[in-house]
């Protein structure tokens, strides 16, 4: 049986090093406090908080050195490296220890690909991890990617579905450690296979295990470049660890290979907006309505976009039409009230206004009036209480 980690047995495995970890921890808050008492003299912009981010890189530091210092067992090397790519997704020491582990120690070529793989997209300069991979692709030459097909089936095609079918009711119970457990049992014997690796990464995102999702999928996109859900599976994973301007190329790239998918425009929208290329997140919303023009999430999110770039005349038609399509959704009726406001139309504001109180809860459409956008609409906010 593939061991899989658990996260209780490394807290019962650190707890003896816990009071040096604080130590490490206050010492390192006296140090930046020290040095933003020297950089308050020469900026006004330092700050004196020591963030989750420092703490968290602290407490990586002290991973490794319980790994280097305890007589572990070679299996809990996984429950380290696992953890510190929990804090710091792009750890190259959680990486590059994962590959050793899974292609050394375990003989996991499945594993030690997706990990090789990932580290290849971080960091391409190292030369150790171009030798791994020569390695490990001499291997994966020789591994089928599926039980071999005969006239009847054979024991290892029926065990490989009932494997596959065990690994889907674990996962519906809610046995996530048992479902990999099953899926890397048989990514061990059939590495290249595409329903393996697709519900391997999919179980990684449904754990939050961002770096591993992320290797699943760098993986999964090697091995099948033309497969449009890898790529975009691929690209939002490099979000997840913090690559968005990686996951936004690759899905741009993804979009024009793929013309005619609404989805991946959507997706570079999201991923424009979210690094506040606004212009650019309008084009790929505006290519969302052309493509589904029935949807009202395209009109609204394209509505924002021009919202924001100060468009309001193109951003309400946005709005109006994200409302015909779908009356029951409250984002435009706000957004239109919010325009009608600017435009200094009382009676545009009091129907929007009238629609939103339909639409929402009373907790939420009184905070809507305690916004700053209605805050001056004195007279049309006592017309609605007194309805």
């Amino acid at each position: 049986m593939v061991y899989v980690p658990q996260r209780k047995m490394t807290y019962k495995l650190l707890i003896a090093g816990s009071l040096l970890f604080s130590q490490l921890v206050v010492l390192a808050q006296e140090q930046a406090t020290n040095t933003v008492d020297v950089a308050v003299e020469e900026t006004s912009s330092a700050s004196s908080e020591f963030t989750q981010r420092d703490i968290d890189v602290m407490w990586l530091s002290h991973l490794f050195w319980r790994m280097e210092q305890a007589d572990i067992h070679p299996m809990e090397i996984e429950i380290f490296c696992r953890d510190a790519l929990r804090l710091v997704p792009v750890s190259d020491a959680a990486v590059g220890r994962l590959i050793e582990y899974y292609l050394l120690v375990k003989g996991e070529v499945g594993m030690s690909a997706m990990a090789a793989r990932y580290a290849l997209l971080l960091n391409p300069e190292i030369a150790a991890y171009h030798e791994h991979w020569e390695e490990i692709e001499e291997q994966l030459d020789s591994k089928p990617k599926e039980p071999a097909a005969t006239e009847r089936p054979s024991e290892a095609q029926l065990d490989f579905e009932q494997w596959m079918d065990d690994a889907a009711k674990q996962l519906e119970s809610g046995k996530l450690i048992n479902c990999e457990n099953l899926l890397r049992s048989l990514f061990f014997l059939y590495p290249k296979n595409r329903e393996v690796v697709k519900r391997l990464g999919s179980l990684y995102v449904i754990r939050q295990e961002w770096a591993l999702a992320a290797m699943a999928y760098t993986y999964a996109h090697w091995l099948f470049p033309e497969d449009p859900d890898f790529a975009n599976n691929f690209a939002l994973s490099l979000d997840k660890i913090g690559r968005t301007e990686d996951a936004l190329r690759t899905m741009s790239e993804e979009l024009e290979r793929f013309k005619d998918s609404a989805f991946h425009a959507r997706n570079c929208g999201f991923l424009a907006m979210k690094l506040d290329r606004v212009s650019e997140a309008r084009d790929y919303f505006s290519r969302w309505v052309e493509l589904e023009a029935s949807e009202p999430l395209a009109w609204i999110q394209y509505g924002l976009a021009l919202k924001e770039e100060g468009k309001l005349p193109f951003a309400k038609v946005a709005f109006q039409r994200a409302y015909d399509l779908d009356p029951r959704r409250s984002i435009p009726v706000v957004e239109l009230a919010r325009i009608a406001v600017a435009k200094k139309k009382g009676k545009e504001v009091l129907k929007w206004l009238r629609n939103a109180r339909d639409l929402l809860s009373p907790a939420e459409f009184n905070q809507l009036l305690s916004d700053e956008d209605f805050a001056s609409l004195g007279a049309i906010k006592r017309e609605l209480q007194d309805e």
